[in-house]
């Protein structure tokens, strides 16, 4: 998919497939595609935006989500992405954390055109920016939402590493995007 940028998006066109964010809390998943709109062009949209209340009131009371609650979220991701892909002209990319392979199996078959970037970051970044950053989300239920996670195993998928804080990460990106259009023709990671 090719899309001609809009003006605030600077000059240019965008070319790239969609692209589906995973991982821990703390990665850096928001933070990526906010790069990809930034300075390729993505249309992003932030998964956390579409949660349900009951979810944000879970989280707010500083627990992760019953198996009800992830399966529920899991349609309404699948549903939203099936709208922003209809109203984009230009690739989407999609961040949430999907900690479970039946929610992401979930996904892939409902979009089999995404392609799946599992966000990996040292423990030491990705603790100290849960610190930092302003959201529900801090040290203490972060590490308790990683217990929940499920490391892809069998599954195809790109690993991004975000352990570039201050650093350009264009070329990061770059790298990302060549390997991720290429996803079709890799073997299984894992």
């Amino acid at each position: 998919m090719c899309a001609q940028r809009t003006s605030h998006d600077g000059p240019g066109t965008s070319c790239g497939p969609n692209l589906f964010f995973f991982g821990l809390p703390g990665v850096g998943k928001t933070h990526c595609g906010e790069v990809l709109h930034q300075h390729f062009g993505y249309d992003f949209h932030d998964g956390d935006s579409w949660l349900p209340e009951d979810l944000k009131e879970s989280l707010a009371s500083g627990h992760g989500f019953t198996d009800e609650q992830r399966d529920r979220f899991a349609e309404e991701i699948s549903r939203r992405i099936s709208q922003v892909k209809a109203e984009a002209a230009r690739p989407v990319a999609i961040a949430q954390a999907t900690f479970k392979r039946r929610h992401r199996d979930l996904l892939r078959r409902a979009h089999p055109d995404l392609v799946f970037v599992w966000v990996q970051a040292g423990e030491t970044s990705r603790v100290r920016r849960l610190r930092e950053r302003d959201n529900v989300v801090d040290v203490a239920l972060g590490s308790r939402m990683a217990r929940d996670f499920e490391p892809p195993v069998d599954e195809k998928h790109v690993v991004l590493v975000n352990d570039l804080d201050d650093e350009p990460v264009e070329d990061a990106f770059r790298d990302m995007l060549h390997q991720a259009m290429m996803t079709r023709k890799i073997a299984v990671a894992g």
